[in-house]
This record gives structure tokens, C-alpha cells and sequence, in this order.
């Protein structure tokens, strides 16, 4: 039997019914309140056909305005007449017979209710008043609520629930006993469930000091761990549409994490959220803006990337612009305004130029399409060094210049020496001296016969095609037509990391060009390199696999064709374009790059050095003469001499000059080879100084980069398109707020010098007092965090088709506390979980979860199945596995094999997971790819991060269960569980009662003592029984078990442990 056959479990989760809890007014006695009886009435029955769309009206009514509600429309007939139902069209159609005069139209399948009829009816009679929506009204800081004599409030925030009960006829629940809010309030604030540690510590707080400042200091501890940091940037992960690939169709791997890091960072030192959000909208347009503000707009270019050939590049802009347009209405105004991009909305009060006014904000950064050949993220790109890697960067630098200082004092006091030296020099030292680093030269002199390597030591060149000698630059030179081309085996051999240069004379044929030289395999991805003549241009690939791990450069400036030209290719080693040089007659050139990739692997290959084509393809026309290849990287002094025809040192024309008779150019070029060539100390100097480049360079490379925003000038301009279409433009129009929010507009200062609005005046009016929705957006949100349920249900909806709020007030006040407290979320949040309201059990009677399913009126705590994050640390937590690491790229947990190699182009991404202890970092930093998300976190509601999500569905299947107890992950959790508990204690009883303590932050009641002990019995009789099943499980994870413990032992504490971790209670936030 498989050791998991053993073991079985029950997941229970109540699935509420759905009703609304406000009541209507239904009688004639009742007064009607519009936002909450009529708006939604007329919402979603009439507005699509009778709302702010005007393409979409009929009947030229209109019934969102209670101006155009009392006009007349083509019908000549008003629709409302205040006071006067029986007068009212709306009356009249709603209540007719007839199917063509019925209104909503029956083909609608829309019809009203009778009570809702009623409600329309008493609101006529009551004069058909309406109202601004709530949500766009600026919250003001309500009265503290009245309510009968009660010990059970301990905060405002109890006040207001109390006083809505008491309204009901309700009372709140037993408060929940201390362990239970301390593992509710630990799951909540850090995502991990307290230890056995924090357990005691808390209850030796309440003994001594009382509950409220028990859990006022365990509050704060929680909220200054890392722990809480990495819990509140969780969550924000889905806002952001966080992940690690570009999505679509190629769905490479990009680098955002350390956007992630920055949203650690800024919950862990508090930012307040004013900050958080405008550093994140507009970072980069903050006065001196700092690494990390410019690194903290990535929240804007988290979005899908198309890296797809022959796509249209306007319309992905604009697809991009869209996207930043949904996640910034929705994250922080939660509003829905996808409608507008097409047409007026047809219930909120956005019109399609509102929205096209916002795209203005986001229109104007200068990202581009990146093609799959380029690279795999798109400009805007900033470089993030670590902390480390910034103070090795600094020490470098000062390094450096103590060493240029020490060098340049050293030449100026050597005179004496280095004439001396070169008096003793002889005829043979100066000729090994001009040939320092010359690896190999080919004159291509001979008429006939082979094409020897005059210098070094290997074979000649194979000559393939037909010879032509013409006079060259000196002597000889070797005419390509095409079809001629040398191979040299034993030239040019070098790996990626040794410098080396190759240069030439050429002259090319108008209109032609091709390979000068190379050494590449086009069979293996195009591994090795060469140097092209592409459109009169020079180019160079060093590649190990094309396109992801190659660099190509390019230059700038043409060749002239029918001239000679002296050519070099510089390779110094860093293995990226950054380390390549190309000189034209001496002179350095202005390089483009044209791919960027990190030449990660090998440069060799068994191919030969080819002189006049690659290996295959790109044949070279015209005239090549004396190739000389260096294992060297020559310096531009060095080039310049070797085209000028000159010896690459020069000394030798200064040693055979004597002394008294040299110039003072000639004493100073004298005295500075003898110091960098020469002298002992100075040379040890230098080699440190020339060591300095590569370090620098091999940070450089590890440095990650990026997606930030930039503005671009001259600045983008923004049309209206026509049914949201990129290329149907409409009237140009200028970045700007809804008019709905018009009477605030004087809250952005656009100064004296600008003609529109920025992203960070938008943002700065975001966090206006003026702006109605931000604050409450916020606390809305962290209230869901904590309670299960927002005080808006919708917490991505506070427009129209939105719920309306629980507790208006309630929510009023929070967000006005929000703002006064300098918005502190962590004060917020603090205030939240020692109220009265959040202590409560979740102890519900029949009789009240049939009156509120959803427990909007929270006379009860909300019980709910941990998200997938937290389940996953929870059994590492426990099982002490969990790596505490912070930051960094992202972690390869378990997966099942082959199902990224399903969904990529070509089969050719395969998941490997991380080595070492990787694999147990916290969930939030696995690695996400859009198509195809972690599946252990889909199967709990993880969503795949195509587009910003801020409210996870709860589903309760059977494949969960399974992961549950079948994913190795949560197996060798229960493994090292058990370990844990066997190695603590030898008896029994203390084993169960630690683990339930660990897993459930309790102690264990005698029947749960009984039943545990009698599986670990049942356990170790089977696998007494079955050696090889117990051996199995012991192998399971990567973790080694302790040999201390036999394998029957270990097998039968785990399978109880996995019962453990599967309980209801073990997966449920209490």
C-alpha cells in the first residue's frame, strides 16, 4: 500500500446562500433613499438602454439625471412626474400589459418585481429625488454613534458595529479565547500561524499585564516583523499583476522581483500609503528621483508584454496603456472603467473622453515592442544593484583612482631608471617586445602555395575556391568573390571570458560585403563569433545560443566602398556588448547594440577560423589583406599603431634614440613603458588596476535590470479612439481626471510652465483630501484582509453596479482616520484587530446564518480557508523547513514535471527546481509564469496575473485535498513534522501536545489525544508491516531524515501529522 493511502481527511466549508440584507421601501409609509432603493433599480433594469451612453439610448430618454428624467422625450411625454406617479411614463410602461409597451422589454429577461415596482412607485410620490452616488462624494469624519450601555466595545470601530446590531436586534458574538486570536491575528498580520514560543510569551502577557495590552504588544510585534512585510506585499502581488514572465504567446522570463523587493521594503520600514502609492505612479518624476522611486513604478509595467513577430506595435502600446488605465482605477479608486475605452459607460458617470484623458497620464512612456530575437523585456530599463553590490562598485572606484594616482607619481620620478634600462637593452629583447600578445598573422602575400601563419606555430590556411592575387595594402592581398574562403583549424581558439583582438585591411565591392572573419557553428545555435560587413556597416555576434545568450553590435558610421579600410575587432572578455570594441582605420567607433544577451556559456567550437564566410553563409566580396589575431585586448593606442602600419609599443625608434638627443615626448613615452612594463611594483600595480575592469564588469553583469517609466518628450498625444480602436482616432484630447471628480481638479498644480497635468500630479490628487475613493478604496481592503469581507463587498466595485456599504459610517471614519493619521496603514491595521468586533468567535446559530450568510452585519468573527500562500507556509512553517530568506529572485518550488515545456514555444523552457533550500522560501516568491501559474497555488484560487485582481475567489474542490496530502511539498513537511516532535520528547502525550500546539496554536482536549495516539498505534503497526512503504515516505522531499529514527517510526508520526496539517482547523483562518 502507498504510505498516503493511509491516510484520508474531510475538507468543510460552508458555501453561503446570497441575499441582500438592507431593506427595501416597499410600503407607502416607507421613505425612499435613492442611492439605496432606486439607483439600483434603475441600474440594472433601465440605464442600458436609458442611461449617459448616447450611443445606446432609446427613445431619446434618459434616466440617470434627474434633468433629463423630468424632460420630455420623444415620446412628448415626461418620464417622472415628481408627486404624481399615475402622470409618470415610468409608471406607466413598468406597469403595462402589452408585451411591445412593457418596460424592461421582456426579451430583456429583466422584468421587475412587484416590490420593486412598489419602491418606484412610492419614490415618484415622493417627489423622485435623487442623489449623488456615495462613493463619489469626499468622506467626512462621522459622530461617534450612540448606542444602549454596553461593556463590549473596546474601540470606535465597535461602536458603529454595535449600533448597526443593536439596530438589528442582534448581539455579537463570545469573544474568542486568546490563542484563538492570537493565531487568527498571526495568520492575518504575517501569514504564518504563532509558535509554541510566541504562544507562551502571549499568555505569560495576559497573566501579567491583562488581554488588551497582551495583544496590543503582540499587534505590534507582528506589524514590525519581516514577516508582515512579506504577508501585506502577498496580497498586493495580485493588485499589481505581478509575475515573472511577459505572458502571451512566448511568455519569457523577466526580471520585476525587485520591484517585489521594493514593496517588502516600503511595508516593512511603514511608508505611509500616500507615499506608497504615489512613489509607485509616478517614482520617477519625484524631484531627484532615487533608484528605489524609479524601481517602485514597476507596479505600472507589471503588465503583459508581447514579444510576438509582426505584431502592430501602436496597438500593443495601446493594449499596454489599457491595462495601466484598469489596474490603476481599480487598485486604488476601485472603479471599473473598461466600459469607457469603447463607449460612455453605461451606469457610472465616466464618459469615453474621461477615459482617454487618464490614458494621457499613462500614454506618454517611451515603450516599444521588444522582438523575440531582441531581448525579453521592453524600455524603459533600469539597472538595480544590491546594497552589496553598490559598496563593491564604490571600493572598486576608489580602488581605482588610488591606483591611477600611484602610477601617474610613479612615472614622473623614473627617469634615472628607465634610461638605464634601455641602455641595456638588446636587439633581440626590443623585437620580443613589439610582439607581445601577437597570436597568429596571415599577410595572404603568397601567389601560391599555402597561406601561411607567419607568427605563430599553426597550420596554414586551407584555401577553398579558386585563388586570386591582387596587390593589397603591402605586398599581396586575397580577392573574395564570393565563392573563395580560408579555413584555419588551429586559430583563433578563445572562450568567452579571454580577451583577444583580430584585425584586418579590407575593401569592399558597393553593394556587397560579408563575413571578414569568423569562427561559429551555425548548426549550434550560431556558437562562436565573427565580423561582418552588413550594408556597409561593421557588425559583430559573440554567441553561445542565439538569440538568449549572444551580444550583437553594430556601427553606426559606413564604410566606404572601393577603399581599404583597417579593421579590428576588440573582445575583451566581459561576455556582453558592453566589452566589445570596433575600430575603422585606428579610430574607435560608435557602436550600436542590437542584442544584449549574456554570453553565460561556452564561445568555442570545433569549427575552424574561416577568413571570407562564416561558416556556411555570408560570403565575403571584395579584398582582404594581413590578418592578425592577438590574444591580447589591444588598447586604442595599440590600434591606432597597428593601422598606422607602426610597431605597437613605438619603443623601439626611443630605445635606438640616444638618450641626450630624445624629445620630451619621447622621455615621457620612455619613462611611461618602463613603468607599466617593466617595473616591478608598478607592474604589480597595474595588474591590480587591470583586474579592477573585469570585476566591474562581472558585477555589471549580475546587476539586474528592470522595468521602470520614463517620460518621453515631445510628449505623446492622447485621441479618443473610435470603439477603442488604436487606429481610429478622434478628437485629440489632454490628460485629465473624470469630470465627475471636475470640482477637485484645482488639487493638481500643473505649475506655471506646463500645459497639462503629469503621472504625478495625478497621483498627488489621488491622495488628495478632495479624492473620494482612494482612502476608502485602502481601508476597505485591509478591512476585507482581516474580517473576510469588505464593508464594500465588491472591493473592486464602488461605482454603481457596486454593493453598497455595510456600514457607511464605519467605513467614513476609517478612511478619514486613515488620512488624519498620516495614512499609517499599520495604525490601521492595529486599530482593526483589537477591536471588539475582531475578537469575536465564529460561533454561529442556525437561525443567524440563514439572517446573514455572508456575515455582513459581523455579529460574528468569519471563519475562511487560508489562501494558497499560506497554506504552503504554514506546513513548512511548522515542519521548520521554511526559509527565511528575504527578497531576491524568485524560488522554483515542487511542481509536476513537463507542463511548462506543455505550454512554450518549441518545448524549450523546462522547469528545474531551485538546488539546496530554495524550494522552501515563503510562497510569495515563487516563481510565477503567466501561462502556466504554480499549479499547487491555481488548485486554491491563485489567479495567473494576466491582469490586476484585488479579491481571490474561495472554492472548495477535491483536488485540493489531494494536493494536499499528495504534493510532496506538504509530504515532507509532514515528514519533518514528525521528526521534529519525535526528537523533542520521548513520551507520547508531549509529542501530540506539541504538535497540535504547533500546528493549531492550542492544546490538544483528551479526545483529540486519543484519536492521535490510536493512528500513531494503527501507524506503526503497518508500516512494521510494510518496511518498504516506510522506507518510501522516509525518501520523500529533498530534506535527509535523521538516521536517529527508525523508518516504520518516522513513517507512522508522519502519516499522523499529515492528518494534522489536513484538519479543517489547520487549514482554516478561525
Amino acid at each position: 500500500m502507498h504510505p498516503q493511502q493511509f491516510v484520508c481527511f474531510l475538507l468543510t466549508l460552508p458555501v453561503a446562500c446570497l441575499f441582500p440584507l438592507h431593506c427595501c421601501a416597499g410600503s407607502a409609509d416607507d421613505t425612499v433613499d435613492f442611492n439605496r432603493d432606486v439607483r439600483p433599480i434603475l441600474a440594472n433594469h433601465c440605464w442600458s438602454c436609458h442611461g449617459r451612453d448616447e450611443a445606446s439610448r432609446k427613445a431619446g430618454l434618459r434616466l440617470d439625471t434627474r434633468e433629463a428624467a423630468l424632460a420630455a422625450g420623444d415620446s412628448g411625454q415626461p418620464a417622472l412626474v415628481p408627486g404624481q406617479p399615475a402622470a409618470s411614463a415610468l409608471l406607466q410602461r413598468i406597469h403595462a400589459t402589452d408585451s411591445d409597451e412593457i418596460m424592461p422589454p421582456p426579451e430583456f429577461s429583466k422584468p421587475l418585481s412587484d416590490r420593486q415596482k412598489s419602491v418606484l412607485q412610492n419614490w415618484i410620490r415622493q417627489g423622485a429625488h435623487y442623489a449623488d452616488h456615495w462613493a463619489f462624494i469626499p468622506p467626512q469624519r462621522p459622530p461617534l454613534p450612540a448606542v444602549r450601555p454596553s461593556n463590549w466595545p473596546v474601540s470606535d470601530v465597535d461602536l458603529f458595529v454595535l449600533h448597526r446590531l443593536q439596530q438589528e436586534g442582534l448581539q455579537p458574538a463570545a469573544p474568542a479565547p486568546p490563542l484563538m486570536w492570537l493565531r487568527r491575528a498571526s495568520l492575518d498580520l504575517t501569514g504564518i500561524s504563532p509558535s509554541p514560543a510566541e504562544q507562551q510569551q502571549f499568555l505569560d502577557e495576559v497573566r501579567q499585564q491583562g488581554l488588551l495590552t497582551a495583544k496590543s504588544l503582540a499587534a505590534d510585534r507582528m506589524l514590525q516583523s519581516d514577516r508582515c512585510a512579506e504577508r501585506l506585499a502577498m496580497q498586493w502581488l495580485d493588485a499589481a499583476r505581478y509575475a515573472d514572465t511577459n505572458g502571451y504567446n512566448n511568455d519569457e522570463m523577466r526580471t520585476m522581483w525587485p520591484w517585489r523587493d521594493w514593496v517588502i521594503e516600503a511595508f516593512r520600514s511603514g511608508m505611509p500609503w500616500d507615499q506608497f502609492l504615489i512613489e509607485q505612479l509616478a517614482g520617477d518624476l519625484l524631484p531627484e528621483a532615487t533608484v528605489s522611486q524609479k524601481v517602485a513604478t514597476g507596479f505600472i509595467r507589471n503588465h503583459v508584454l508581447t514579444t510576438e513577430g509582426g505584431v502592430i506595435e501602436d496597438e500593443y502600446h495601446w493594449e499596454y496603456v489599457a491595462d495601466r488605465i484598469h489596474t490603476t482605477s481599480t487598485v486604488f479608486l476601485g472603479l471599473s472603467l473598461q466600459c469607457a475605452r469603447c463607449h460612455d459607460h453605461k451606469y457610472d458617470p465616466f464618459s469615453q473622453r474621461d477615459y482617454y484623458r487618464l490614458a494621457g497620464f499613462f500614454n506618454n512612456v517611451p515603450d516599444r515592442i521588444v522582438s523575440y530575437s531582441q531581448g525579453r523585456m521592453a524600455e524603459p530599463l533600469l539597472k538595480v544593484p544590491s546594497k552589496a553590490q553598490t559598496a563593491e562598485l564604490e571600493q572598486l572606484a576608489q580602488r581605482e583612482t588610488e591606483l591611477q594616482n600611484l602610477l601617474a607619481a610613479r612615472t614622473t620620478a623614473v627617469a634615472a631608471d628607465a634610461d638605464a634600462w634601455a641602455a641595456g637593452l638588446s636587439e633581440q629583447q626590443l623585437a620580443e617586445m613589439e610582439l607581445a600578445g601577437l597570436a597568429h598573422t596571415f599577410s595572404l602575400d603568397e601567389a601560391d602555395g599555402d597561406f601561411r601563419d607567419s607568427h605563430g606555430r599553426s597550420a596554414p590556411a586551407v584555401l577553398h575556391g579558386s585563388r586570386s592575387s591582387v596587390p593589397g595594402r603591402s605586398g599581396n592581398a586575397l580577392q573574395f568573390s564570393g565563392s573563395t574562403w580560408l579555413a584555419a583549424p588551429d586559430v583563433g581558439d578563445f572562450e568567452a571570458d579571454q580577451p583577444f583582438t583580430a584585425a584586418a585591411w579590407i575593401r569592399t565591392v558597393a553593394g556587397s560585403g560579408g563575413t571578414v572573419f569568423s569562427r561559429m557553428d551555425d548548426a549550434a545555435a550560431y556558437r562562436g563569433y565573427d565580423f561582418i560587413v552588413e550594408g556597409g556597416r561593421l557588425n559583430a555576434h559573440f554567441v553561445d545560443h542565439w538569440p538568449d545568450k549572444g551580444c550583437k553590435v553594430s556601427t553606426a558610421a559606413v564604410l566606404k566602398p572601393q577603399q581599404w579600410h583597417h579593421v579590428t575587432l576588440v573582445w575583451q572578455g566581459s561576455r556582453r556588448a558592453a566589452g566589445i570594441r570596433i575600430y575603422v582605420d585606428g579610430v574607435p567607433q560608435t557602436l550600436q547594440v542590437d542584442n544584449d544577451g549574456e554570453v553565460a556559456g561556452s564561445l568555442r567550437t570545433a569549427k575552424p577560423f574561416h577568413i571570407g564566410r562564416r561558416q556556411n553563409s555570408v560570403p565575403f566580396t571584395g579584398t582582404i589583406d594581413d590578418v592578425r589575431i592577438f590574444s591580447r585586448a589591444l588598447s586604442d593606442d595599440d590600434v591606432r599603431r597597428l593601422a598606422d602600419g607602426k610597431t605597437l609599443s613605438g619603443i623601439r625608434e626611443i630605445v635606438l634614440t640616444a638618450a641626450a638627443r630624445r624629445s620630451a615626448e619621447q622621455s615621457a613615452e620612455l619613462q611611461r613603458f618602463w613603468v607599466e612594463h617593466i617595473d616591478t611594483e608598478s607592474r604589480s600595480w597595474r595588474t591590480e588596476l587591470a583586474a579592477i575592469g573585469p570585476r566591474r564588469a562581472a558585477i555589471e553583469q549580475q546587476i539586474p535590470q528592470t522595468m521602470v517609466m520614463q517620460e518621453q518628450t515631445p510628449r505623446r498625444p492622447s485621441y479618443i479612439l473610435n470603439r477603442g480602436q488604436y487606429d481610429q482616432r478622434g478628437e485629440q484630447v489632454s490628460a485629465g481626471i473624470p469630470a465627475v471628480f471636475a470640482a477637485t481638479l484645482n488639487t493638481i498644480d500643473t505649475g506655471a510652465a506646463q500645459t497639462e497635468p503629469t503621472r504625478l500630479d495625478f497621483a498627488r490628487w489621488l491622495v488628495s483630501p478632495q479624492n473620494p475613493l482612494t482612502a476608502r478604496v485602502a481601508v476597505n481592503r485591509w478591512w476585507e484582509m482581516l474580517f473576510g469581507t469588505g464593508l464594500v463587498e465588491t472591493t473592486e466595485d464602488f461605482g454603481i453596479q457596486g454593493a453598497l456599504p455595510s456600514h457607511p459610517e464605519l467605513l467614513d471614519w476609517l478612511a478619514c482616520e486613515l488620512q488624519s493619521s498620516g495614512w499609517n496603514q499599520k495604525h490601521m491595521l492595529k486599530s482593526m484587530v483589537l477591536s471588539a468586533t475582531y475578537g469575536q468567535t465564529s460561533d454561529v446559530s442556525p437561525e443567524l446564518l440563514e439572517r446573514d450568510p455572508r456575515n455582513l452585519l459581523l455579529a460574528r468573527s468569519s471563519r475562511m480557508r487560508l489562501p494558497a500562500e499560506m497554506l504552503r507556509d504554514n506546513a513548512l512553517a511548522a515542519s521548520v523547513l521554511l526559509n527565511p530568506a528575504i527578497g531576491g529572485p524568485s524560488a522554483k518550488p515542487w511542481q509536476p514535471e513537463g507542463l511548462w515545456e506543455d505550454v512554450s514555444v518549441e518545448r524549450r523552457e523546462k522547469y528545474q527546481p531551485d538546488p539546496g533550500d530554495g524550494i522552501y522560501r515563503r510562497s510569495m516568491y515563487t516563481f510565477w509564469k503567466r501561462t502556466c501559474p504554480p499549479p499547487a497555488m491555481t488548485v486554491f484560487d491563485a489567479p495567473d496575473r494576466e491582469t490586476c485582481l484585488v479579491r481571490r475567489s474561495r472554492t472548495n474542490t477535491p483536488l485540493q485535498a489531494l494536493v494536499l496530502l499528495n504534493d510532496p511539498t506538504y509530504v515532507e513537511a509532514a515528514r519533518k513534522l514528525a521528526e521534529r516532535v519525535l526528537l523533542a520528547n520521548t513520551d507520547d502525550s508531549a509529542r501530540i501536545d506539541l504538535a497540535v500546539r504547533i500546528v493549531l496554536a492550542r492544546p490538544p482536549g483528551p479526545a483529540e489525544q486519543q484519536e492521535l495516539r490510536q493512528l500513531v498505534d494503527v501507524g506503526r503497526k503497518h508500516f512494521a508491516a510494510e518496511p518498504a512503504a516506510a522506507a518510501e515516505l522516509r525518501k520523500v522531499g529533498r530534506a535527509v531524515a535523521d538516521p536517529r529514527i527508525p523508518d516504520d517510526e518516522l513513517a507512522a508520526w508522519s502519516s499522523a501529522m499529515s492528518v494534522l496539517l489536513n484538519l479543517d482547523e489547520a487549514i482554516t483562518r478561525p
